[in-house]
């Protein structure tokens, strides 16, 4: 970023001189820094996540190497695939109560593209298209009884079929 550039040339050897005595350079000062990950820190304790991650991808593009960068990247991305995945599977919960088993299982879709090996979303994976099974088979007996109520039996044997193919895919 243009903002995270030297001023000059001449800045930018001044620095290098210094690196190069070994003296300390302010730009790259290690206790504002420990300041601004101590708040990165606090951030995650507080469930601050996009503050967290803001904060320490400012870090990241000023270019610190700090050994706590790398760690506190890892627990603040975990912190917010862990939140995505707790909100998809809320939205699957909600849509499965309303019966709208599609929209339910594409939230469950979501979350697994968060964490394929999620083991609450297979479950809930598991239970929704079961429920929207069970659906689309009473949907097919009502629609058989139907036609055998009106006297249509090829149409009844169709629908009957289809209950068998449902059954036989679960």
């Amino acid at each position: 970023k243009p903002s995270h550039r030297f001023d000059s040339a001449r800045e930018f050897g001044e620095c290098l001189k210094k690196a190069l005595r070994n003296e300390p350079i302010e730009r790259f000062d290690s206790s504002k820094l420990q300041l601004r990950l101590s708040r990165v820190e606090r951030g995650l304790e507080a469930y601050q996540y996009e503050v967290a991650d803001e904060i320490l991808s400012e870090i990241e593009e000023e270019g610190y190497l700090h050994p706590s960068v790398n760690e506190l990247r890892r627990q603040v991305d975990q912190a917010l695939r862990n939140r995505g995945i707790r909100q998809f599977l809320e939205s699957a919960r909600r849509f499965e109560a309303q019966e709208e088993y599609t929209l339910a299982l594409q939230k469950v879709q979501d979350a697994l593209e968060l964490e394929s090996t999620n083991a609450e979303a297979l479950e809930l994976r598991s239970v929704i298209e079961a429920k929207r099974s069970a659906q689309q088979i009473g949907k097919w007996l009502d629609l058989a009884r139907k036609h055998l109520g009106n006297c249509s039996f090829d149409q009844a044997r169709e629908a009957i079929s289809s209950v068998s193919i449902t059954v036989l895919r679960r």
